[in-house]
């Protein structure tokens, strides 16, 4: 932006979002600073996991989730439910005596051959509040993303983790993607995403590896992500065991008297976003020169004409539909990749 300076002269308005812009990366960046050590491979206590006896895809491939400070309720991946209250009005929270990981798998086609996406979606009952360091994303039923995404011969070649409002998106390849796919300048060893540091690149042992996403305390931003082999895992006694549902099963949860109700609003303005989901301070610091009123909330993921809501994952209001995550190869190519 600081190339732009004959248009910032030009339009005074411009150089006021740019403070707003730089003081909420600001705030962002102090969410996130954190002295939480990496645990170790070799550190499985907490680990969320699917069962992988299931033969197909998702299951083998379900990713192992980690969450620093596990034994807090805000840090335990839950199972959504819907209910009625006195007034008869539903609501959606999310039950932490349960995990569940919610799955899709869709297939693709792209420049070098056809893929496979599976999608994982999970959910945390909140984002607490936080002044110090500053909670910029505090707010109910929030969620995260993970993709992995599989080549022909069904051997991962990228991890994509976003939340689920389409914010603090990561790229993760592995040593099994093509090197032309890669965008340019990619870095060797590290990366930085929004302040934390992830590997550029994962080197997959063989073909029996599970990715295992290591979250921050509270925020629940991704700090790593490595390979593990699944034998690792046998007869630990600190695995959470989680179950996979199909994602779908958001848009039908029971009512407990017969009906059915959907995770996401079907009608108005928030439609295809989360019933209960709120981020105030996003809302208040951001929406305005972001032109969301809605930005932060955590939504439905697929097509805009059947869910309602655009999946952007750029801030740029230009940008909103180019960076959609549906399709998946348009995404791609917005981000520099080329699959």
């Amino acid at each position: 932006m600081a190339s732009h300076c004959n248009y910032q002269r030009k339009h005074p308005y411009f150089t006021t979002i740019l403070r707003a812009l730089i003081i909420a990366l600001a705030i962002t960046a102090s969410a996130c600073s954190t002295t939480s050590k990496t645990p170790q491979l070799t550190d499985l206590k907490g680990v969320y996991s699917v069962e992988i006896d299931n033969p197909n895809l998702l299951a083998q491939h379900a990713p192992l989730l980690r969450v620093e400070q596990n034994e807090q309720d805000h840090n335990k991946i839950g199972t959504v439910i819907a209910s009625k209250n006195d007034a008869n009005k539903i609501k959606i929270d999310i039950d932490t005596s349960q995990a569940t990981l919610y799955g899709e798998q869709i297939s693709f086609q792209g420049e070098h051959g056809r893929y496979t996406n599976l999608i994982y979606r999970f959910h945390f009952s909140r984002v607490p509040f936080s002044l110090l360091p500053f909670s910029l994303t505090y707010g109910s039923n929030v969620g995260l993303f993970v993709i992995i995404t599989l080549n022909e011969a069904e051997k991962p070649i990228l991890v994509s983790a976003v939340h689920s409002c389409g914010c603090y998106l990561a790229f993760i390849p592995t040593d099994q993607l093509i090197d032309s796919a890669f965008p340019k300048n990619w870095p060797k060893e590290k990366q930085t995403v929004f302040g934390e540091s992830l590997p550029s690149i994962i080197k997959l042992t063989d073909n029996k590896s599970r990715f295992i996403i290591d979250l921050r305390n509270s925020n629940h931003r991704v700090h790593n992500v490595s390979a593990i082999n699944k034998k690792s895992l046998s007869g630990d006694s600190f695995v959470i065991p989680m179950r996979l549902s199909p994602i779908d099963s958001l848009r039908n949860l029971p009512l407990g008297d017969g009906t059915t109700t959907s995770m996401f609003t079907n009608k108005g303005a928030r439609k295809g976003y989360v019933k209960g989901s709120n981020k105030p301070f996003e809302a208040l610091l951001m929406s305005w020169w972001a032109f969301d009123p809605q930005i932060g909330v955590d939504k439905d993921y697929g097509d805009p004409e059947k869910t309602g809501t655009i999946f952007y994952t750029s801030l740029k209001p230009w940008h909103r539909k180019a960076s959609n995550m549906w399709p998946f190869t348009g995404f791609l190519e917005f981000w520099g990749w080329s699959l």
